[in-house]
């Protein structure tokens, strides 16, 4: 726990936490803080029960990918189609926070596996719609594969 104290300390020292810090940090939380080993119980077995965390998750990752809000629109839209009929507007970005994705992933981490599943192949679907992987993309998925326990979806074809 002080390891992790001391690293989140060193990250906002200068007052900018970025996306790798954000990453970074996760996945070492999920293999180093107290009960990482341990099973973490199932509390959803609906999407409907973390439907706000999953619009919150494709929102970062779509936003990660492009500035172009139109862009940012069809990225997310993508990702969604596998929830909902209609997506709606992505998170506005003021909300997409690091605290707010950090508490979105807590409660994502408590679905059913084969929901834990089709989420992280949600993200997957939102970072290679355009053909790129920007790091920081990649970094996001990195953090959503390990908190979600499922193995890293593959980003692009042979």
């Amino acid at each position: 726990e002080q390891t992790l104290d001391v690293l989140h300390a060193l990250m906002v020292s200068d007052k900018r936490f970025t996306v790798f810090e954000f990453a970074l940090l996760t996945i070492l939380r999920e293999h180093l803080e107290e009960g990482a080993e341990r099973d973490v119980p199932v509390r959803y077995f609906k999407y409907e029960a973390v439907q706000e965390e999953i619009r919150l998750l494709l929102s970062v990752l779509s936003r990660a990918g492009s500035r172009v809000e139109a862009e940012v629109q069809a990225t997310f839209a993508t990702g969604m189609a596998q929830f909902v009929r209609e997506p709606g507007m992505p998170v506005p970005l003021a909300q997409c926070t690091f605290p707010a994705l950090e508490a979105a992933l807590r409660n994502l981490e408590q679905l059913a596996p084969m929901l834990k599943k089709s989420v992280g192949e949600a993200c997957a679907d939102c970072v290679i719609r355009d053909g790129k992987v920007l790091p920081a993309e990649a970094e996001l998925l990195q953090a959503v594969a390990v908190t979600l326990d499922c193995p890293m979806p593959p980003l692009l074809a042979a």
